[in-house]
């Protein structure tokens, strides 16, 4: 019975490592494709336009995870826990009852975003010309609500690949929409308007439809694969009721569902509050306390959402993804009381999150200007905010990771209070920032990092608390930190070499990367951060373990 109870453990978590490698290998390849399509899209609507389309694009994610950016967490976690018992019946019930939720919700929250874009724009923000943008974005909220509900009903049968598929193909639609509508509305309101700063507003509004664009797209693809596997999945559930399974009444899942999806909103609505705010203060104190003019401060905000955030989120993205698939397994072992489980699965998430943050936080650090300049042209600027919030991807990338271990197992209040906590502070220190020492735009970017490093603190204090989780220190944190600094150290070096014979960032950064990879690899093996046990749980890089 041991031997079972641990082949199933190990079992579990093989399948938590394969499907977080498709969703973490989809993320990225989401985050290149939005890298790909932001370089046209920053030198058609310019930093200004940049900054609109991002304080717009702040409001539209916090009504979005209002409405569904829960979603695909709460209902995999309610649906993985009724399927461990292969429970089919009340899972179904379930689905049901989301895509009731997402009608609802998504309209009102729809409806809220159209009708009060213009107050936003102008009080709010003081920004008039984002309004477009907000409008523009109004529709996608309640599309977004019906993908939440299907990525968490495919996600909560711990498969990967529909999520993966959807996510790329709205990607895709995403650039090639967003460049077209950008360059057609930046266009015509030059000849209408004739100002550059209403073109930049328009251009912006057309940067946000592609939003719309590929969320439909993805739900379409969602729906066909929903529809092919419908067949299989009412037999199961015929089969379940028959076996007499008590089925759940429909007032009670609705609860469930709120119960579930508010902690988690609230957890996550911090972090998007986080942006709103510090887009809200920044904004507000150097237009109205300092006096500096709207379009000079939207261009501000616009290098750092466009230039510096665009980047630090594509490791970012690795994190979210092995988040995803851990939900699943976490409420499983968690229904089934197996601590053993729990900490295991959290154990190789978090050490696989650390082995890619933080050579990309030192990649960052010794390699931001060169990648910077060679993406969306010379920027001191922007160079400056990726040296300064280098190490934010690192501190994101893991409490993004013990966000989902706390509620997966349950603990849903603690991120909540963490989070808030971490607000609070953050926004003293950068209000101090802004308005005491004039810092501008790097008061935020500190702040950005001061919140994460913050949130990873409290919730190691609570993991260790709650589940008295041991991480080890050395196999997660020393022998990466020291793999990460010779990579930094060699490919500084061979940087400055380079940078003798040309000042091409292109051969800069081509040449660095390739030696950053090589070298980290390299380390990686010798330090022993990760075991060819490992390294055999991974499909693709099996065959070349030995």
């Amino acid at each position: 019975m041991a031997a079972e109870q641990t082949n199933g453990n190990k079992k579990k978590t093989n399948n938590f490592l394969i499907q977080g490698t498709i969703l973490a290998v989809a993320g990225i390849l989401v985050r290149l494709i939005g890298l790909a399509y932001r370089i046209p899209l920053v030198r058609i609507v310019g930093d200004e336009g940049m900054g609109y389309y991002s304080v717009a694009y702040e409001i539209y994610a916090i009504i979005l995870l209002l409405s569904s950016y829960s979603l695909p967490l709460s209902v995999s976690k309610m649906v993985s826990a009724r399927l461990a018992d292969d429970d089919y019946l009340n899972a179904d019930r379930i689905l049901k009852v989301s895509l009731i939720y997402a009608t609802v919700v998504g309209f009102i929250c729809f409806l809220f975003l159209w009708l009060t874009a213009d107050w936003f724009a102008n009080v709010f923000y003081q920004l008039p010309l984002c309004k477009y943008a907000l409008i523009s974005l109004a529709p996608t909220v309640w599309i977004m609500t019906y993908l939440g509900v299907m990525r968490g009903y495919f996600q909560g049968q711990s498969t990967m690949v529909p999520t993966a598929v959807s996510q790329i193909l709205e990607q895709i639609v995403n650039a090639l929409v967003s460049v077209g509508a950008a360059w057609w509305l930046c266009h015509m309101a030059l000849e209408v308007a004739k100002g550059t700063s209403v073109a930049s507003a328009w251009g912006a509004a057309g940067g946000t439809i592609e939003t719309g664009a590929g969320a439909l797209t993805a739900l379409i693809v969602l729906f066909i694969l929903f529809i092919k596997k419908r067949k299989e999945w009412k037999t199961k559930v015929n089969a379940s009721e028959k076996s007499g399974v008590q089925k759940e009444d429909y007032k009670t899942i609705s609860k469930v569902l709120f119960l579930t999806v508010i902690p988690v909103v609230l957890s996550t609505a911090v972090y998007n509050l986080t942006n709103i705010i510090d887009a809200e203060v920044f904004t507000s104190t150097m237009v109205g306390y300092f006096g500096i003019d709207p379009s000079s401060v939207a261009a501000d905000w616009g290098v750092f959402t466009s230039r510096f955030k665009t980047l630090a989120n594509i490791p970012i993205a690795i994190a979210n993804s092995l988040s995803s698939s851990l939900i699943p397994v976490m409420a499983a072992a968690s229904a089934a009381n197996n601590r053993k489980g729990v900490n295991d699965a959290f154990t190789l998430a978090l050490r696989y999150t650390v082995l890619i943050a933080l050579p990309a936080s030192v990649g960052l650090t010794v390699l931001g200007g060169p990648i910077i300049t060679l993406l969306f042209g010379k920027s001191s600027l922007a160079a400056a905010m990726t040296l300064i919030g280098s190490f934010g991807v690192l501190f994101y990338s893991i409490s993004t990771v013990t966000n989902a271990v706390l509620q997966g197992n349950n603990y849903m209040r603690i991120p909540v209070v963490n989070a808030v906590l971490s607000l609070i502070i953050h926004l003293i220190v950068m209000i101090i920032m802004l308005r005491v020492f004039n810092m501008g735009i790097i008061a935020v970017v500190i702040g950005y990092v001061l919140f994460a490093v913050l949130m990873c603190i409290l919730n190691q204090v609570s993991l260790n608390k709650k589940l008295g989780h041991k991480q080890d220190i050395m196999l997660t944190y020393i022998k990466p930190l020291i793999a990460s600094a010779v990579m930094g150290i060699v490919t500084y070096i061979v940087k400055i070499l380079i940078e003798k014979k040309t000042d091409s960032s292109f051969v800069i950064t081509a040449v660095c990367v390739v030696i950053a990879v090589a070298v980290y690899g390299f380390m990686v093996i010798v330090t022993g951060s990760i075991t060819k046990e490992e390294l055999s749980k991974f499909p693709v890089i099996k065959r070349f373990v030995r």
